[in-house]
């Protein structure tokens, strides 16, 4: 029953239907029975619909909501984009960091060996 209701699971005599995530991301996203667009980010950072707990990850690497509009699609598409940003910012760190680190070993291991 817990598979079915995250539509992970559907016995093959039933149709999908609707699950628990989507009717709850569908209802916030539309302001929908006392939910508002901003209720987004903290239902999905909250606990991760039980998968992950994101509360490590700074709140400033999330989309914003947008007055109007598609809210979750625009909230996921924000977030995709300033975390391909910041991965790529760190990557260009580490193999700054590393081939400095590099230069400066076999630097020290030539002059040694002289």
């Amino acid at each position: 029953a817990a598979l079915r209701s995250l539509g992970l699971y559907k016995p093959k005599t039933r149709d999908w239907g609707w699950d628990w995530i989507t009717v709850n991301t569908i209802r916030i996203a539309n302001d929908d029975n006392g939910y508002e667009r901003e209720d987004l980010v903290d239902y999905f950072l909250k606990d991760g619909w039980g998968f992950v707990d994101w509360s490590w990850v700074p709140r400033s690497l999330f989309g914003d909501v947008p007055d109007e509009g598609n809210a979750w699609e625009e909230f996921l598409v924000n977030t995709f984009d300033k975390w391909i940003y910041w991965t790529a910012l760190a990557n260009v760190v580490i193999v700054s960091v590393y081939l400095i680190v590099l230069a400066v070993v076999s630097g020290y291991c030539n002059w040694k060996s002289t």
